[in-house]
């Protein structure tokens, strides 16, 4: 409960799905989250034959990553940033979802943590319950997360790379992505967490040229108290009248941002 109303803190942002209310019932808790209407990252490169351009991706990451700071900012981490983790709504909103696996860092490095990974998306410090984490841990994985959608292959597995597993780099495979870029995303895929960018704004700056880094500040944003009593269903039935209106499509939202 204590992880939900901290999280509740974040409602008000656009790229983070909403906690509607949280509540006690047969001796645990519960989170109501936001119902979120599209498709998961995963599923839209599958669509797109398996892998997508740079570009795509850049833009598609940015929001995630301002997202990822944010959180960062009121210590949690998310650990299991994926792409069947991000959603791409009917109304071209990016959404990052699934906290199910974050935990705080709060600079206490010496707490255990779950061992919950997705081979290929976690670096090395996630298998260990004792392993130090912290915002370089989901850089690791934004930067996995890259690599997939824009290769089609998931990077070696961290542990495998500690036996010198040879990571291929995007142009290896194709992508068009510049020196710089790749440079910057070999870094946050980095082995160790000390060599990698210690934040996500580090790496945002450095992997983002084609945008503006931004994020938003949470010191400005009011918290949004979501319920802590049970509420009734958060989706509700269409009404009969209701004339429907055309969806929006990513390729909408995609030409409006200039791709």
């Amino acid at each position: 409960l204590t992880e939900a109303k901290i999280l509740a803190e974040l409602n008000w942002h656009p790229n983070i799905v909403n906690v509607k209310s949280y509540f006690e019932e047969n001796s645990t808790a519960y989170f109501v989250m936001q119902f979120l209407a599209g498709v998961s990252l995963q599923q839209y490169v599958r669509n797109q034959g398996g892998v997508i351009p740079w570009r795509m991706a850049e833009d598609i990451l940015a929001p995630v990553m301002g997202a990822l700071h944010v959180a960062h900012q009121i210590g949690i981490i998310h650990r299991d940033v994926t792409p069947d983790n991000i959603i791409i709504t009917t109304a071209g909103e990016i959404k990052l979802l699934d906290f199910g696996a974050a935990r705080f860092s709060l600079g206490d490095h010496s707490r255990s943590f779950d061992v919950i990974l997705k081979v290929g998306y976690a670096p090395v410090e996630q298998y260990a319950r004792h392993g130090r984490q912290g915002p370089y841990t989901d850089v690791y994985s934004v930067a996995a997360t890259l690599y997939a959608v824009t290769t089609g292959y998931l990077p070696p597995e961290a542990i495998a790379r500690e036996e010198n597993v040879p990571l291929m780099m995007p142009s290896q495979y194709g992508a068009q992505i510049s020196a710089t870029e790749e440079k910057a995303l070999q870094k946050a895929l980095s082995i160790q967490a000390k060599d990698r960018f210690q934040t996500m704004e580090a790496f945002g700056k450095a992997i983002l040229p084609r945008n503006e880094w931004h994020y938003f500040d949470l010191k400005k944003q009011g918290p949004s108290e979501p319920s802590s009593k049970a509420q009734q269903p958060v989706q509700q039935p269409l009404e009969k009248e209701r004339k429907p209106k055309r969806k929006k499509s990513f390729w909408d939202w995609f030409i409006k941002k200039g791709g």
